[in-house]
């Protein structure tokens, strides 16, 4: 017997982002018409962007009294997944009492990005002293009293930090990261995980594809500070990198930003920097990043998840800071991943070495074990009963 439509058990309620798309297909992969998708916007005149109008969503607007509408909404749900923690939706933890479980689908940004979490340890020294050292801040000193009196709201890192407090279930694709967020006193020490990520083999990587034999390097997934450009540029200029391109990708996030790596960039390796400031559609940018052997990304936190698994199962070398969960992670499961710190040293004669085939090969089995599409949600069905 189908379910009716107020009472489906997994209710999700999410923005407009471009993870939402392949969410929808994986829950319902593995939890067929189950599903109920609550989408927030911030009103009847925005226009979607990312997630695609053709698929069964439910509109919810923030000129509205929006969260009495969820609650209404929600029927009998089992489950009420968050897909990412904007201050939106932590007040909808906040106000509304549930009697399901909720679980929190980890994006990152809601808990790198909150100063009263993590504060300067996304950034290297260069890169926050150039460019975040006194509006940073500023606005970690004047962010509480500007929002009670422009706003007329709560400081809304401390609204998602108290929202994430009550989730039962974080799902995420390693345990490393779970553990972390245990220690920054994020999550209850006895919150549940669930093995999740928003991509799968078959919706980021075409599997004919021949590994990568070319030697350009791909540094970076964004113009974000936490890319750490920079300290990636004073690495690369002491090393012997030929004709080799370096593609930067800078067409999302800090205009700001993007101008000044650009600029710095081109006066440092003229002949070399490539950076790529117009946003192309994923086919294209996977053409050029493809053309990479090299990849550096110097994140200290957990990003850029997709480009790292997408680069590594297509035959690229990959360079991850230590700091990064997503390194110990690729690194326990027996990747050939590299770190930053220990291994892009002058001395070391092969930092632009291609991965061998043998090499190339075990990272895809290894990859195909952790992240097909029915690997994940076979983690989900022994998680979730709805």
């Amino acid at each position: 017997m189908s379910l009716d439509k107020a009472t489906k058990p997994i209710v999700h309620i999410a923005t407009d982002e471009k993870f939402i798309d392949a969410a929808y297909e994986i829950y319902e992969t593995a939890f067929p018409s189950q599903n109920k998708f609550l989408i927030l916007l911030a009103s009847r005149k925005v226009k979607i962007k990312h997630i695609s109008e053709n698929k069964n969503y439910e509109y919810f607007f923030l000129e509205d009294d929006y969260i009495d509408k969820i609650a209404k909404s929600l029927g009998q749900a089992k489950y009420v997944v968050f897909h990412g923690m904007s201050s939106h939706q932590a007040e909808i933890v906040l106000d509304i009492e549930f009697s399901c479980k909720l679980i929190w689908t980890v994006f990152g940004g809601e808990v790198y990005s909150n100063p009263k979490i993590i504060g300067k340890k996304n950034y290297g020294k260069k890169t926050f002293r150039n460019f975040l050292n006194y509006g940073f801040y500023l606005k970690k000193y004047f962010r509480t009293g500007y929002y009670r009196l422009c706003k007329w709201s709560g400081n809304p890192y401390k609204i998602r930090l108290a929202a994430l407090k009550k989730m039962d279930y974080a799902s995420v694709l390693y345990k490393e990261e779970m553990e972390l967020f245990k220690q920054l006193g994020v999550i209850k020490k006895d919150l549940k995980w669930i093995k999740f990520t928003y991509y799968p083999l078959e919706i980021i990587i075409e599997k004919n594809n021949d590994a990568i034999r070319q030697s350009n390097i791909l540094l970076g997934n964004s113009a974000s500070y936490s890319n750490n450009h920079l300290e990636v540029f004073d690495i690369l200029k002491n090393l012997e990198i030929g004709e080799r391109k370096i593609i930067t990708p800078l067409s999302y996030g800090d205009k700001e930003y993007a101008d000044e790596i650009s600029s710095i960039g081109h006066k440092i390796f003229p002949k070399n920097f490539s950076p790529l400031r117009q946003f192309l559609p994923l086919k294209e940018y996977q053409k050029i990043t493809h053309r990479c052997g090299i990849v550096i990304m110097n994140h200290y936190r957990q990003q850029a998840v997709g480009n790292v698994l997408d680069m590594l199962y297509c035959g690229a070398k990959v360079y991850l800071s230590k700091q990064n969960t997503l390194y110990h992670y690729l690194e326990r499961i027996g990747c050939y991943v590299y770190c930053i710190e220990d291994d892009m040293k002058p001395n070391n004669t092969q930092i632009f070495k291609l991965l061998s085939e043998e090499q190339v090969k075990l990272n895809r089995k290894l990859l195909s074990e952790e992240i097909s599409l029915n690997h994940i949600c076979k983690e989900l069905k022994q998680t979730i009963n709805p």
